[in-house]
């Protein structure tokens, strides 16, 4: 719709923090990867590993923080904003959602102890969280 520029702020405040959030997470997967890379020297190694466990210990709080604040500026920003064009942007909320709720069931340890492992390899798997993204990125884009 022209003119209406869907609540920018909202929106704009609700990916920043949902970046942030991730951040500790994508840091740990490339501290991973370097890790696993039989071209880095053992000692490098051992002192990523060390830097992962530090950065998990102090930024990971951020993560169970930020994405439910993310989350709730994404519901913000959904309800002041109106798009008859795509559905997409609310499926990737839909999306947000559930990987914030499974995030809390695990925190939390609120699942039945018998589908906590299910309940990890949903959260921790990169297909829902990259769907998410995509979903987010082509919905406004068809939206703007």
């Amino acid at each position: 719709m022209k003119g209406d520029k869907g609540n920018e702020f909202t929106g704009e405040s609700a990916a920043w923090t949902f970046a942030a959030a991730n951040l500790p997470v994508l840091l740990s997967l490339l501290i991973k990867a370097l890790t696993h890379n039989n071209a880095v020297s053992v000692n490098l190694q051992e002192r990523l590993k060390r830097l992962n466990r530090a950065q998990k210990k102090y930024l990971m709080p951020f993560h169970y923080i930020l994405n439910p604040l993310a989350l709730l500026l994404a519901c913000i920003h959904f309800s002041l904003s109106r798009c008859r064009s795509s559905s997409l942007p609310e499926w990737g909320l839909v999306i947000m959602a559930a990987l914030a709720l499974i995030g809390v069931l695990m925190k939390f340890k609120m699942s039945p102890k018998r589908i906590r492992k299910t309940v990890y390899q949903i959260h921790t798997n990169p297909l829902p969280f990259g769907l998410l993204v995509i979903m987010l990125l082509v919905g406004h884009s068809i939206v703007d």
